[in-house]
C-alpha cells in the first residue's frame, strides 16, 4: 500500500491526510486552506507536520510500508520512524536532512528502495548506505561523494539499480564499479567516465541499461558504446543512443529505470 504526498501542499481535513495530484495551477494559486490565514487556517508547514505525524504513526503501526514524500522532512521528523518498522520504500523528494537524519535512515534495515534529493550525502554516508542489508534500488542525485565514498558504495552487493550524481572528481571509477556485479541499471550524473571505466561498465555481468549525463565521453568512447553496448539500453544526456534500429530495454530493465528515476529524472 502506497501513500503519496502533494508536491507543494497537503490539505488537512478532519484529522486525515489529503492526497491529490498536483498541477501548475494548484501551485500557482493555492486554496484558502493552504495559505497563511491570521484567523487560524493551517499554514502549509503545519499541514506538512500533521501529515508526516500521521504517516509516521501508520508506518510504525504496520499499516503502510511505503513513503513518497514531496515536502521537506528534517532530522527530528525522520526519527519518528521506528527502526523496527517494516519500511520497504522511502522517497524524500525535497531536501532538509542532516547527518543525524541520514544515520537514522541507514539504520532502518528493511528498506529496499531509497531515494533522497537535496540532502548532503558525503563519504561517511556512503559507508552507511553500503551497509544497509536489503537495499536494492538507490537514487541519490545530489551527493558530494569523492572516490572514497563511491568505493564504499560499490561494496554494496545487493544493489540492482543505482542513480547517483556528484560534483567531485571520481578517480578509479572503473575499479569501484567492478564490485557491482548484480547491478542491472546504472545512471551516472556529472561523473566523468574515462575509457577504462567505460570498459568495466560494458562488462558488468547483469547490466541491462546505462544512463550517462555530462559524462564527458570522447568520440572513441562513443564508438566503443556502439560497438560493444549492443546488449544495453543506453541514454546519453537524456537522449536514447540509437543502435541497429534502436533496440528496446527488457521489461525488467524498464521497471528498474522507472523505480530509480520516478519523481525526478534529471
Amino acid at each position: 500500500m502506497r501513500l503519496s504526498f502533494i508536491i507543494a501542499f497537503v490539505v488537512w481535513v478532519s484529522g486525515m491526510v489529503g492526497c491529490r495530484p498536483t498541477t501548475d495551477e494548484h501551485e500557482a494559486k493555492p486554496s484558502k486552506s493552504e495559505t497563511l490565514d491570521t484567523e487560524g487556517t493551517l499554514t502549509s508547514q503545519q499541514a506538512h507536520e500533521g501529515a508526516w505525524l500521521e504517516i509516521a504513526k501508520r508506518i510504525n503501526a504496520g499499516l503502510e510500508t511505503q513513503i513518497d514524500c514531496h515536502f521537506p522532512i528534517d532530522d527530528d521528523q525522520i526519527r519518528m520512524l521506528s527502526k523496527n518498522a517494516r519500511l520497504d520504500v522511502l522517497l524524500l523528494n525535497q531536501g532538509a536532512l542532516g547527518e543525524l537524519g541520514l544515520q537514522h535512515i541507514a539504520g532502518i534495515s528493511s528498506i529496499k528502495r531509497l531515494g533522497i534529493r537535496g540532502s548532503a550525502f558525503g563519504d561517511r554516508q556512503a559507508e552507511l548506505l553500503a551497509a544497509m542489508p536489503n537495499l536494492e534500488i538507490l537514487n541519490i542525485p545530489d551527493t558530494e561523494f569523492t572516490a572514497s565514498g563511491f568505493w564504499h558504495l560499490c561494496e554494496s552487493k545487493k544493489l540492482l539499480s543505482l542513480r547517483i550524481g556528484t560534483r567531485q572528481r571520481m578517480d578509479r571509477l572503473g575499479e569501484c564499479l567492478k564490485g557491482l556485479e548484480q547491478l542491472r541499471h546504472l545512471h551516472l550524473i556529472g561523473i566523468k567516465v574515462d575509457h577504462g571505466a567505460l570498459e568495466v561498465i560494458l562488462e558488468l555481468p547483469e547490466l541491462q541499461s546505462l544512463y550517462l549525463d555530462d559524462a564527458g565521453l570522447r568520440e572513441s568512447q562513443l564508438d566503443l558504446l556502439v560497438e560493444h553496448g549492443h546488449h544495453l539500453h543506453i541514454h546519453l544526456d537524456q537522449l536514447h543512443l540509437d543502435r541497429d534500429g534502436g533496440e528496446q530495454a527488457t521489461d525488467e530493465s524498464r521497471k528498474l529505470q522507472g523505480q530509480a528515476g520516478r519523481g525526478g529524472e534529471g
